[in-house]
């Protein structure tokens, strides 16, 4: 995965680049002409001879007096902080659509996925997508446009220096070619590790939601030591990768500004050895110096950018699994019916493992049927068919006349309501779960179907009373009632 595959996601990133890369040029230009004028100024004052030094390379095209050389330096100065604020704002407007860009692709490609991989999505690995993982590509995203901006600041300032100073330019640029090198190892790490610390995070994040979604038995068990080891041991895997993440990401900045410090002393030895004003050359070294600091900064920024790819790696593998196996839709819709008819209807996962075996029946309007057998039998996967959630590997289901997977989704599920075997709702107020995102839904309908389950003497009418967390401020069979509410509202057959 390279930062192409990276940031390709984002169609704008390019045309916003294109215009950060030369506002950050311009920023660039006029930051050396500020450090220049303004070195040139104190090297003035110092009463240093310029004739010493770097005259004839700087000194031809500076303004002759002080004070011009500071007039001139403050105005580059306001022009490139003006630059500069403009450069921020685009950086940060691109972060942010990026971000958002990213999790609606994550949602589009879930919500567009078979129910035989949403049935096996826990919301732990969803948590981890729309939280670790869209944090580190977003990070990585600002680190490239950083880095960007940081490049073309290291370009134009070295090559600004090496038209005052070729020999003395040519040695540094060397020193930061061996320095790139030598740090090159480091990033790849960075990258290899940022993988690495995402799957650790998936299965630890897999395991924790297991255990929260069942404390009620690991407290009636007594398993809580048994259930922490078995919950640590990814933790642990964790801790590790991300402690190899923060100390790459720490040391290797710091590591590549030390040695180009001692590559700038150096230098300076250099000049004075070759019989040169150290002084005279001080607008050259101040350029260099420069430049180095925005190297030390690109080495910083590439730390983030390769952790980045190793998250977005796992990113783009668990969107590639939903996309690779879309909803079904058809295209015909729902006429009238007063049958459902199974004609030889089976069902076998893609382990192999078969869960209906040719079951044939016809269910007419207004019977009341009930399924039984014992556990594995394929209640569940029936109940999965009839909703069209899961695709029969043989025989067919009617509605009416027509073949239940040649309708269309919306007039299938606008005229089929389904209650779970366990009560899910959202906070919030009850009337707020009972029409469940429903807006065409009226105040009168909801009443009617609240009376019908008997909940309105429980509540006193008071349909904007708070269900809490999960439902937790109602009775198990409070929570019940309501989802029963919620699939009588409507006009469902």
């Amino acid at each position: 995965m390279t930062t192409k595959g990276l940031f390709g996601m984002y169609r704008g990133w390019w045309r916003r680049a294109s215009v950060i890369a030369m506002l950050a040029a311009c920023v660039a230009f006029l930051e050396g002409t500020v450090l220049v004028l303004l070195t040139q100024v104190i090297v003035t004052l110092l009463d240093v001879d310029p004739s010493a030094g770097t005259q004839g390379a700087v000194g031809d095209w500076l303004p002759g007096s002080v004070s011009d050389q500071l007039a001139w330096g403050v105005g580059a100065a306001g022009v490139r902080a003006v630059l500069q604020a403009g450069v921020g704002y685009l950086r940060a407007s691109t972060v942010v659509q990026y971000r958002v860009d990213l999790r609606r692709r994550l949602y589009d490609a879930w919500f567009g996925a078979d129910w035989a991989i949403q049935a096996t999505t826990g919301h732990a690995e969803l948590d981890n997508l729309l939280t670790p993982a869209s944090k580190a590509c977003t990070r990585a995203m600002l680190g490239m446009l950083r880095g960007l901006e940081s490049s073309i600041a290291v370009f134009i300032l070295l090559g600004g220096a090496f038209l005052m100073a070729p020999a003395l330019c040519g040695v540094l640029a060397l020193v930061g070619l061996a320095l790139f090198l030598i740090q090159r190892p480091l990033v790849t790490a960075a990258q290899r590790v940022g993988g690495q610390t995402a799957h650790a995070l998936r299965a630890y994040g897999g395991r924790l939601a297991q255990v929260v979604a069942r404390a009620e038995e690991v407290r009636g068990f007594g398993v809580q030591a048994q259930v922490f080891a078995w919950v640590d041991a990814p933790d642990q895997d964790l801790t590790r990768n991300r402690w190899w993440s923060i100390a790459l990401r720490e040391t290797t900045p710091v590591l590549f500004f030390n040695f180009a410090v001692l590559a700038m002393v150096g230098a300076a030895g250099l000049v004075a050895w070759m019989g040169g004003a150290v002084f005279a050359s001080a607008p050259v070294l101040v350029v260099c110096f420069r430049a180095i600091r925005h190297g030390q900064k690109l080495a910083r920024v590439a730390q983030s950018v390769k952790d980045g790819i190793g998250w977005h790696e796992v990113f783009e593998e668990r969107l590639e699994a939903y996309r690779t196996q879309p909803v079904h839709d058809g295209e015909a819709s729902l006429l009238p019916f007063d049958r459902v008819v199974l004609q030889g209807v089976g069902f076998s996962y893609p382990d192999g493992t078969r869960a209906l075996s040719e079951v044939s029946a016809t269910l007419c309007k207004g019977d009341v049927v009930g399924l039984a057998g014992p556990s594995g039998a394929g209640k569940s996967t029936l109940v999965e068919v009839l909703l069209r959630l899961r695709i029969p590997t043989q025989g067919r289901v009617l509605l009416g006349d027509q073949d239940l997977h040649a309708l269309s989704a919306s007039s299938l599920y606008r005229r089929l309501r389904y209650v779970p075997q366990k009560p899910e709702l959202k906070e919030g107020s009850a009337w707020e779960n009972l029409r469940f995102f429903r807006e065409n839904l009226t105040l009168d309908e909801g009443r009617s179907s609240w009376a019908k389950v008997g909940l309105e003497g429980a509540f006193r009418e008071d349909m904007d009373v708070g269900v809490g967390a999960g439902g937790s401020q109602l009775s198990g069979g409070q929570q019940q009632r309501l989802m029963f509410a919620r699939a009588l509202i409507g006009d469902a057959d």
